[in-house]
């Protein structure tokens, strides 16, 4: 049913007046007492109208901005590729490593079984029981020589192998790592941003509700038969079901015990080579500059003038990172400066024990990158293990 305007608005006041409104009238109440307020003022029912259509635009106007916001937002879709580059890399230089390792298996073994002709004797130069002559021939020394070279190749080959096949396992856990912390800073990114954009949908209702009641009010409708459309809402995307899924926990420092460098025994190393290690929480551990590894020390150990360096990767470029340093030693005990980033920790004590010698906090290179540098001053300086979370 229609009422004349100002008859329908002072109804609608005098009833706020008299006793609170019910909930489902509250809008409609607000919405009379602004038009009668705007009329009291002096304005006409078209400034009216234009103000409450005003208000709707506003709101709608803020909601699609805010959906267009969020919707820039990603949702971790690429996540699952984390990584995989380098696994892929990995695995191609596993498979040549292992079909280098196979022929020269094969090589080493032809040339065990190769046929040796010896020259000719003359039947005077022979004596029965004497056959010293024949292994002096040069058929034979060069079968043998080359037999010992196919032979060592194959050593060089087989460990070669065996170092790709820990390159791929490697690869594969810090892409695993990469994976779940895309999917879970993505899964937070996104909640973050869709809680950002309905934090102010409740007073968004309440102008909503405001603007088309004042329409109701200046049509003269009344409260029982004003219709008010749905407000615009921020809609959310669905997550990956990887993203949605992901298990996303802190991650911790470990112990010693629970992640070392104390799998090689007594070995000497050459300083150039890289030797790499899974780190907890995904991360990698490239080791250089060290001379041996020597049970007593847990792990590496540098005993002569130089560096021994620990380069941590698959750290995110920027982010803040704990640490712990472990230097184990039952022998050679000693103090050594320590350097993280380039930057001076002071000097760390090694010692029979397997607390930690330092630790602190680091910022990630922008290649995702941390490197410990340690200076041999005292007669040896070791490194039995690392533990990386971030912050």
């Amino acid at each position: 049913m229609n009422f004349p305007l100002v008859a329908l608005l002072l109804l609608a006041a005098a009833a706020v007046n008299a006793v609170p409104s019910p909930s489902a009238d509250d809008a409609f109440s607000i919405a009379s007492d602004e038009i009668t307020n705007l009329l009291q003022q002096g304005n006409d029912e078209s400034a009216c109208a234009d103000l409450a259509k005003s208000l709707a635009d506003e709101v709608a106007s803020s909601i699609d901005s805010k959906q267009k916001a969020l919707d820039a937002v990603g949702v971790g879709a690429h996540c699952k590729d984390e990584g995989q580059e380098a696994v892929s890399a990995a695995e191609s230089n596993k498979e040549a490593k292992d079909k280098a390792a196979q022929d020269a298996a094969e090589s080493c073994e032809s040339a065990k079984n190769a046929d040796v002709t010896l020259g000719a004797f003359s039947l005077s130069s022979m004596t029965e029981g004497e056959c010293g002559q024949f292994f002096q021939d040069s058929a034979y020394t060069g079968a043998k020589a080359a037999a010992k070279s196919a032979c060592d190749a194959q050593v060089t080959a087989d460990a070669e192998a065996s170092a790709a096949a820990t390159t791929v396992t490697s690869a594969k856990q810090a892409a695993a790592h990469a994976r779940n912390t895309c999917r879970c800073q993505s899964k937070t990114d996104y909640n973050n941003a869709v809680a950002a954009a309905n934090a102010n949908t409740e007073d968004e209702q309440k102008a909503w509700a405001k603007a088309k009641n004042m329409a109701c009010v200046l049509q003269g409708v009344g409260a029982s038969d004003c219709k008010v459309d749905a407000m615009p809402e921020v809609v959310a995307k669905d997550l990956p079901e990887d993203v949605a899924s992901a298990v996303c926990k802190a991650e911790i420092l470990t112990t010693l015990a629970e992640n070392n460098f104390n799998n090689r025994g007594d070995k000497s190393l050459s300083t150039s080579k890289t030797y790499t290690y899974s780190l907890a929480n995904g991360y990698t551990a490239e080791l250089s500059g060290w001379t041996h590894t020597r049970n007593y020390a847990k792990g590496f150990l540098r005993n002569k003038a130089g560096k021994g360096k620990a380069v941590v990767t698959g750290l995110k470029a920027g982010a803040v990172y704990q640490y712990k340093v472990y230097q184990f030693a039952s022998k050679y005990a000693g103090s050594n400066p320590l350097s993280v980033n380039g930057e001076s920790q002071g000097s760390t004590q090694s010692g029979e024990s397997d607390a930690a010698t330092a630790e602190g906090e680091a910022t990630a290179t922008s290649d995702g990158q941390i490197t410990f540098t340690f200076t041999r001053d005292a007669h040896h300086v070791h490194l039995s293990g690392l533990a990386v979370a971030k912050k």
